[in-house]
């Protein structure tokens, strides 16, 4: 799972980007003879709007396979749809973000 706040900024704007269950090699399955997933390490966080990929960061999962981290709207996005996706190492989920005209503050 993956999940922007705000969804929708303007470029050079923060928001808030929380994903859960990264995991090596999957899902956390526990139970008798299961072993526990390990945390994803090295996950790109990026940034996608047409052919435009920008990196926005790297970011490790903690115990709980989640993360949350606090990222920028490229300064060269277009007003738009955008579409922002952090790649695990079992998976790669999506989020739809839209880009406003201008800076609100």
């Amino acid at each position: 799972m993956l999940e922007a706040e705000p969804a929708r900024a303007a470029p050079g704007e923060p928001f808030r980007l929380r994903g859960e269950i990264f995991a090596r090699g999957g899902c956390d399955d526990v139970g008798p003879g299961l072993r526990r997933s390990r945390p994803d390490r090295g996950v790109p966080v990026s940034f996608g709007q047409g052919p435009r990929t920008w990196k926005l960061a790297t970011v490790d999962a903690g115990r709980d396979l989640s993360f949350d981290v606090r990222v920028r709207v490229p300064a060269g996005a277009e007003p738009g749809k955008a579409v922002v996706e952090a790649r695990g190492s079992s998976f790669a989920p999506e989020k739809r973000f839209v880009v406003l005209g201008g800076r609100t503050d």
